[in-house]
Protein backbone atom coordinates (compact mmCIF):
# COMPACT_ATOMS: atom_id res chain seq x y z
CA UNK A 1 0.00 0.00 0.00
CA UNK A 2 1.03 3.51 -0.03
CA UNK A 3 0.33 6.96 1.37
CA UNK A 4 -1.78 9.66 -0.32
CA UNK A 5 -1.57 13.50 0.25
CA UNK A 6 -4.47 15.33 -0.50
CA UNK A 7 -4.11 18.76 0.04
CA UNK A 8 -6.54 21.69 0.70
CA UNK A 9 -7.49 23.91 3.24
CA UNK A 10 -9.38 23.85 6.42
CA UNK A 11 -9.67 20.66 7.33
CA UNK A 12 -8.83 21.13 11.16
CA UNK A 13 -12.15 23.35 11.02
CA UNK A 14 -14.66 19.93 10.58
CA UNK A 15 -16.97 19.72 13.62
CA UNK A 16 -16.02 16.80 14.00
CA UNK A 17 -12.54 15.69 12.72
CA UNK A 18 -13.13 11.99 13.27
CA UNK A 19 -15.90 12.17 10.55
CA UNK A 20 -13.03 13.32 8.12
CA UNK A 21 -12.79 10.60 5.50
CA UNK A 22 -10.80 10.16 2.13
CA UNK A 23 -13.09 9.14 -0.62
CA UNK A 24 -11.74 7.26 -3.58
CA UNK A 25 -13.90 6.57 -6.62
CA UNK A 26 -12.64 3.73 -8.79
CA UNK A 27 -14.13 3.20 -12.14
CA UNK A 28 -16.82 5.46 -11.88
CA UNK A 29 -18.62 2.21 -10.06
CA UNK A 30 -17.04 1.53 -6.93
CA UNK A 31 -16.67 4.33 -3.86
CA UNK A 32 -14.40 3.10 -1.21
CA UNK A 33 -14.22 5.62 1.87
CA UNK A 34 -11.15 5.30 4.30
CA UNK A 35 -10.63 7.56 7.42
CA UNK A 36 -7.23 9.14 6.73
CA UNK A 37 -4.20 8.22 8.87
CA UNK A 38 -3.22 11.88 9.48
CA UNK A 39 -5.22 15.23 9.55
CA UNK A 40 -3.72 18.76 9.40
CA UNK A 41 -4.77 21.94 8.54
CA UNK A 42 -3.43 21.73 5.06
CA UNK A 43 -3.77 17.82 4.07
CA UNK A 44 -4.65 14.54 5.14
CA UNK A 45 -2.50 11.33 4.27
CA UNK A 46 -4.76 8.67 3.48
CA UNK A 47 -3.87 5.22 2.71
CA UNK A 48 -4.80 4.04 -0.87
CA UNK A 49 -7.47 1.25 -0.82
CA UNK A 50 -5.71 -1.72 -2.33
CA UNK A 51 -7.52 -3.31 -5.77
CA UNK A 52 -6.67 -7.31 -5.81
CA UNK A 53 -9.20 -8.12 -8.88
CA UNK A 54 -8.81 -6.91 -12.29
CA UNK A 55 -11.78 -4.73 -13.18
CA UNK A 56 -12.63 -4.05 -9.93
Amino acid sequence: SFQVVVRGNGFLHARNINQVLCSFKINDTITVNEKPSGVENTFLLCTAPVIDEVGK
